[in-house]
């Protein structure tokens, strides 16, 4: 009888057949094998003594479960010509290839084992069969087939985990793939750490994961951004303890020469892949990258063409914008490198800033132009004031603004801390520049109250720093200043007055512009005007002045409690503290805190819609009642940051994601267009989209 190697013409032994040569083996040749089961001839085996005829169109289908000695004449030509030339056409018919692979099923299954044939071979084999994978892989039937014959050999020989092969990419059938498994519990028998590459794989593999739009659109940056945080949240990766449930890979081979008997590797790899939490962890993370990426993948697919603009950096997130190596996003960092030159902060033109903007000839942008380039500076890691996420004017050609280095994670929306801050600066510059200058004794007294008086983080306070820079630039007016204020008490209100007195005495002069900003200051929160030289008299003597009611009790505290400075010294502990928590509610109390901000500096206010009251009757754009409050609820912003629209969600007692959806979904119903863009972790809202929507209530 003859022996099994007979008939195998190994790789790199080449064979002749009827006319056609092929040099690289991997074959068997001859007459007399038997199929596996026996009985019936190897469908695998080349039988030379076989007609051969001319080489038909490779697309001609042979049918299921082909056997050489079963084609025609033609057909063998064609299989022939098909080996001879590098086995590589794509076009050739996946019968012929199936065939081939009975072939190598046959000599790793049953001819060969790891432990008796040599190295070279085995892994010279599984580099065919994965070489085919790459060319007609596209066939799901020879895909599945494939696939699980390398798996098996591969818990067969059992490798060490570094040479594991590379981690795939793409589920293909409704399974793990035994190379993931057998690749994580190697890993985890060794108590090694799960390299972000097969951390990924394990999300994108997993039957439980519903890959969304973003992961599909925007491949690329959805593994980049799982990779970058990954690595920041675990290091070198997770370590998951071995568990007791060893991997056992079954093939079933695709030949007719087995009669359907299948094959059983049993490992003594753990199969960590049935652990809940250790994926709990790994799904959170691949989950959040998708959300993330949700606004640039949505840019994406309106503009598929325009990947690298601008825009669509703003748009990535924060780990993906700073490593960009876009040319746009290279020739805005040496702009941008080349004007600060070490500085941490400078003052510029509007101009200058525009031309980087999506509308470069606009006179100003619109505030969704505005908060995409603020984000994008942001992400570039620079600061921009005026910000309208923070309450300033959008940028306006002709005006100044003020860039700066920002520090690390960095909030991108205002605390009611910070928003005190400003407000109290806005006013404080308002009065201090009515001179038409702001000099260093009032800006030495500004940074100082600010340091003592207001709770910022150090992040916060270099924004805040940026802020005054500007404001020291801008020449602002106090056009709107009056409704900052409305409804603020007497006691707060006398407070703030004397210490905008002290701004206009910090100097030692007191011009008559500055006396007149005060009158209309003080006549704006109802006080007396002859109240503002007595209190700048009382400021300049250190001597207390009488308050509009001397005979009070309120007169007696104020005279006892009345300034006492210094000309051109910082503030003394004896002055007067302001309360910053009055002002800090009434922050909180005012829905449109950026645009009333804004007015202070702006000639033309913009109309603010009143909120919609909670016993309102609610039928908008077919919304349940919630959802529909929500809605109303967006009146008050025009953009707002991430967690803010979480907690208003939450105050509805709905689940923010979900109710994004659910609004967005309605806008599109009933406009054709979304209400809320997410813009990294700022939500802008679509005015003239919420405004159509509510109308149909």
């Amino acid at each position: 009888m003859a022996d099994r190697n007979d008939f195998w013409f190994p790789p790199g032994k080449g064979v002749q057949i009827g006319w056609h040569f092929v040099p690289d083996g991997m074959i068997h040749v001859g007459a007399g094998l038997r199929a596996v089961s026996g009985g019936s001839v190897e469908p695998a085996l080349i039988d030379p003594r076989l007609a051969i005829g001319e080489p038909t169109a490779g697309s001609v289908q042979i049918g299921y479960w082909p056997s050489y000695d079963r084609l025609t004449p033609d057909c063998r030509a064609t299989y022939l010509n098909w080996l001879a030339t590098g086995r590589s056409d794509p076009g050739i018919d996946i019968g012929y290839v199936f065939l081939f692979f009975y072939g190598l099923e046959r000599r790793l299954l049953v001819d060969l084992k790891p432990s008796d044939s040599p190295t070279s071979e085995w892994q010279y084999l599984l580099a065919e069969l994965r070489r085919l994978l790459s060319i007609y892989g596209a066939s799901g039937s020879f895909h599945g087939y494939a696939s699980s014959l390398i798996d098996f050999c591969v818990a067969l020989s059992q490798p060490v985990a570094d040479n594991l092969p590379q981690p795939p990419r793409e589920r293909v059938g409704y399974d793990l793939p035994v190379s993931l498994k057998y690749a994580l519990g190697t890993l985890s028998a060794q108590a090694k750490p799960i390299p972000w590459e097969w951390a990924f794989s394990w999300y994108v593999c997993h039957p439980q994961t519903s890959l969304r739009t973003p992961a599909k659109r925007c491949s690329k940056e959805f593994r980049a951004l799982f990779g970058w945080r990954y690595v920041a949240a675990l290091g070198h990766g997770l370590v998951v303890e071995p568990n007791k449930t060893m991997l056992a890979v079954e093939h079933r081979p695709a030949s007719a020469s087995f009669m359907g008997r299948s094959f059983v590797a049993k490992t003594t790899v753990p199969d960590v892949t049935v652990l809940k939490r250790p994926f709990a962890t790994v799904s959170k993370l691949g989950e959040q990258c998708e959300l993330d990426l949700e606004p640039f993948s949505r840019w994406l697919g309106r503009n598929p063409e325009r990947r690298g603009d601008l825009e669509a950096v703003a748009l990535l997130p924060d780990e993906l914008a700073r490593g960009h190596r876009g040319s746009a996003v290279a020739e805005m960092r040496q702009w941008a490198e080349e004007r600060l030159q070490n500085q941490p902060r400078i003052a510029l033109q509007a101009d200058d800033l525009l031309k980087w903007t999506p509308s470069p000839a606009a006179d100003k942008l619109s505030k969704k132009e505005a908060v995409l380039f603020a984000q994008l500076l942001g992400k570039l890691g620079y600061g921009l004031e005026p910000d309208v996420r923070f309450g300033g004017p959008c940028l306006r050609k002709g005006d100044m603004a003020t860039i700066f280095r920002l520090p690390q994670d960095a909030a991108s929306a205002a605390s009611d801390e910070y928003l005190a801050a400003t407000l109290l600066t806005d006013l404080f510059v308002a009065v201090a520049a009515a001179d038409g200058q702001l000099g260093k004794e009032e800006y030495g007294l500004l940074v100082s109250h600010m340091r003592d008086q207001m709770d910022l983080s150090a992040k916060e306070a270099t924004r805040l720093n940026a802020h005054i820079w500007w404001l020291y630039h801008a020449k602002p007016s106090i056009k709107g200043i009056q409704k900052l204020f409305v409804g603020v008490g007497a006691d707060q209100t006398s407070a703030l007055c004397q210490f905008l007195t002290q701004v206009a005495c910090a100097d030692g002069v007191v011009s008559p512009d500055e006396v007149s900003v005060l009158v209309r200051v003080y006549e704006m929160l109802g006080l007396d005007q002859g109240q503002v030289h007595r209190d700048i008299h009382s400021c300049i003597s250190g001597i207390s002045a009488p308050s509009a009611d001397p005979d009070s009790a309120a007169g007696d505290r104020a005279r006892r409690d009345a300034p006492r400075s210094s000309l051109g010294t910082e503030p003394t502990g004896s002055r007067r503290q302001l309360d910053m928590s009055l002002i800090q509610r009434k922050i909180a109390e005012t829905a449109k805190i950026a645009d009333v901000l804004t007015g202070i500096f702006e000639e033309e206010d913009e109309a603010v819609a009143p909120g919609a009251g909670e016993q309102a009757a609610v039928s908008v754009a077919g919304l349940d009642q919630a959802h529909a409050l929500l809605l109303h609820d967006l009146q008050e912003h025009n953009s707002l940051a991430r967690g803010q629209f979480d907690e208003m969600a939450a105050r509805r007692s709905l689940l923010p994601d979900g109710a994004l959806d659910a609004l967005n979904e309605a806008a599109l119903d009933a406009c054709d267009e979304m209400v809320c863009e997410v813009c990294g972790d700022v939500i802008q809202v679509n005015a003239d989209i919420l405004k159509e929507m509510l109308a149909t209530s």
